[in-house]
């Protein structure tokens, strides 16, 4: 059984709840970093030219300490990920992933410390 094929059999027994967390994956491993570069710049420009009153929107403690659990959650997972591709045999095949788990783990990491920020408030 190829690998391909294996990944479509384990998907089978993936309940939904975790689909959102392959999908995130596969698109990270897929992405390649000049495209991932060019889609968090645009990001950035759309949020600073969002006439939206909305953007600067606060939040209540109870939805900043859920977010916070949920990014000390990915982190986690990320950063297991970076180990798990670090330490396989042939790591330099995996360069672009890992490069690409620790750009997000940088992200995640800013956004905790602002959440941490606006929780010792």
């Amino acid at each position: 059984m190829s690998n391909r094929e294996r990944i479509v059999q384990l998907l089978d027994i993936i309940p939904d709840y975790k689909m959102g967390y392959i999908l995130a994956y596969v698109q990270g491993i897929a992405a390649d970093e000049e495209s991932d570069d060019i889609f968090c710049q645009r990001m950035v420009e759309n949020y600073e030219s969002d006439p939206d009153p909305e953007k600067d929107k606060t939040y209540t403690l109870e939805e900043l300490k859920e977010s916070k659990r949920q990014i000390d959650s990915t982190l986690h997972k990320l950063r297991e990920t970076i180990k798990t591709f670090e330490f396989k045999e042939n790591a330099e095949r995996y360069k672009s992933q890992i490069t690409l788990a620790k750009r997000r783990v940088k992200a995640f990491e800013i956004a905790n410390w602002f959440i941490e920020n606006e929780l010792d408030k």
